[in-house]
């Protein structure tokens, strides 16, 4: 199981050369972190939304015969919207205001192979997950030393 804890400071500690959105943390390189480990963690940070949207995946390619289509094939946008919140009402999640899923359901509902989309969901998840918990080291250390300032002004 991949693990995290923001004292450890596990990102912020690896040497960013750019602060673009290319960047890979060492964990994402190929092999290092299982498809298994990287749903679990993003799981365990975001209330399970990864596998949810997995399980929806495969309800979606049952259901797509009977919903809006575009030109491209895909279940449209508004179909899909009130496709999820049928399915959230049902399985008391929210899942249909986060629109960071919505692509990945489309593509889910026409690909030949929907394993291949829930690789390249897995893959973007965990990669925004890690830049959250980097994020968040960023933010504990300042804290931190705002802290150890304060501290050190009220002991003087």
């Amino acid at each position: 199981m991949f693990n995290w804890d923001v004292k450890e400071l596990k990102f912020y500690k690896e040497k960013r050369k750019d602060r673009s959105q290319d960047f890979k943390f060492a964990c994402e390189q190929e092999g290092v972190v299982s498809q298994k480990d990287k749903i679990a963690f993003v799981d365990s940070m975001q209330d399970g939304k990864v596998s949810i949207v997995i399980g929806y995946m495969e309800k979606l390619r049952k259901d797509a015969e009977n919903l809006a289509k575009d030109e491209d094939g895909k279940v449209k946008i508004s179909a899909l919207i009130k496709w999820l919140q049928d399915q959230d009402v049902k399985s008391g999640t929210v899942i249909s205001g986060n629109v960071f899923y919505y692509d990945f359901l489309r593509d889910a509902s026409v690909a030949k192979k929907v394993d291949d989309v829930v690789t390249e969901m897995v893959n973007k998840a965990f990669h925004s997950q890690l830049q959250i918990c980097y994020d968040k080291e960023v933010l504990y250390i300042l804290e931190d030393g705002a802290e150890r300032l304060v501290q050190k002004a009220t002991n003087q």
